[in-house]
């Protein structure tokens, strides 16, 4: 359980019943399929402000931290962005 809570994975069935999941024709310790690829994930709260809970698996959860605008991070990385092009398009223009 230990694991799924570092995750912030949702389900904590896989790990209370191991066998609980394999039913479902995942592989033991994964709750989910991955929304982006259908590999074995994890179900958990989108990690950005978005009111939705998925499946994903620990790459694309990642990836998707990083790269969506509501994201802590992925908000950083578009305001850099966006002040670049501006900044650029400033020079250009004169």
């Amino acid at each position: 359980m230990a694991s799924a809570n570092k995750r912030g994975c949702r389900c904590g069935g896989s790990e209370t019943s191991p066998g609980g999941q394999e039913a479902a024709g995942l592989p033991r310790g994964y709750c989910g399929l991955c929304v982006m690829c259908s590999k074995p994930g994890h179900s958990r709260h989108h990690p950005g402000a978005v009111r939705f809970t998925g499946a994903w698996c620990d790459f694309h959860y990642r990836v998707l931290a990083v790269i969506h605008p509501l994201a802590p991070v992925g908000t950083f990385l578009w305001l850099a962005v966006i002040a670049s092009v501006i900044f650029v398009a400033r020079h250009l223009v004169q």
